[in-house]
Protein backbone atom coordinates (compact mmCIF):
# COMPACT_ATOMS: atom_id res chain seq x y z
CA UNK A 1 0.00 0.00 0.00
CA UNK A 2 1.34 3.38 -1.00
CA UNK A 3 0.15 6.91 -0.51
CA UNK A 4 0.97 9.72 -2.89
CA UNK A 5 -0.50 12.39 -5.07
CA UNK A 6 -1.83 12.26 -8.59
CA UNK A 7 -1.37 14.53 -11.56
CA UNK A 8 -2.87 14.34 -15.04
CA UNK A 9 -0.79 13.01 -17.89
CA UNK A 10 -0.59 15.00 -21.11
CA UNK A 11 -2.22 12.14 -22.98
CA UNK A 12 -5.73 12.54 -24.34
CA UNK A 13 -8.46 11.34 -22.00
CA UNK A 14 -10.99 8.82 -23.28
CA UNK A 15 -14.67 9.72 -23.37
CA UNK A 16 -17.53 7.40 -24.25
CA UNK A 17 -21.16 8.31 -23.56
CA UNK A 18 -21.34 9.39 -19.95
CA UNK A 19 -18.10 7.63 -18.94
CA UNK A 20 -14.87 9.62 -18.73
CA UNK A 21 -11.63 7.70 -18.33
CA UNK A 22 -8.72 9.85 -17.24
CA UNK A 23 -5.15 8.64 -17.01
CA UNK A 24 -3.21 10.02 -14.07
CA UNK A 25 0.29 9.59 -12.72
CA UNK A 26 0.73 8.55 -9.08
CA UNK A 27 3.65 10.23 -7.36
CA UNK A 28 4.34 7.84 -4.49
CA UNK A 29 5.19 9.33 -1.10
CA UNK A 30 8.61 8.31 0.24
CA UNK A 31 6.86 7.25 3.47
CA UNK A 32 3.20 6.41 3.98
CA UNK A 33 1.26 9.56 4.82
CA UNK A 34 -0.68 8.80 8.02
CA UNK A 35 -2.94 11.83 7.49
CA UNK A 36 -4.06 10.56 4.07
CA UNK A 37 -4.73 7.12 5.55
CA UNK A 38 -6.68 8.68 8.45
CA UNK A 39 -8.84 10.64 5.99
CA UNK A 40 -9.41 7.50 3.90
CA UNK A 41 -10.49 5.62 7.04
CA UNK A 42 -12.92 8.39 8.01
CA UNK A 43 -14.42 8.44 4.50
CA UNK A 44 -14.85 4.67 4.46
CA UNK A 45 -16.36 4.49 7.94
CA UNK A 46 -18.71 7.40 7.18
CA UNK A 47 -19.95 5.86 3.93
CA UNK A 48 -23.11 3.83 3.43
CA UNK A 49 -21.15 0.79 2.23
CA UNK A 50 -22.04 -2.58 3.77
CA UNK A 51 -19.96 -3.29 6.90
CA UNK A 52 -18.22 -6.25 5.26
CA UNK A 53 -17.03 -4.07 2.38
CA UNK A 54 -15.89 -1.36 4.81
CA UNK A 55 -13.84 -3.96 6.69
CA UNK A 56 -12.34 -5.26 3.44
CA UNK A 57 -11.35 -1.73 2.37
CA UNK A 58 -9.80 -0.95 5.76
CA UNK A 59 -7.95 -4.26 5.75
CA UNK A 60 -6.60 -3.54 2.25
CA UNK A 61 -5.37 -0.15 3.47
CA UNK A 62 -3.63 -1.85 6.39
CA UNK A 63 -5.79 0.01 8.90
CA UNK A 64 -7.23 -3.15 10.48
CA UNK A 65 -6.21 -6.80 10.47
CA UNK A 66 -8.51 -9.68 9.63
CA UNK A 67 -9.63 -11.92 12.51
Amino acid sequence: MNTGSISPLDEKNEESGVIWLETVLLRVDVNKDCNKLRIAKQLILGSNLPQGLKNLCLEHLGLITSP
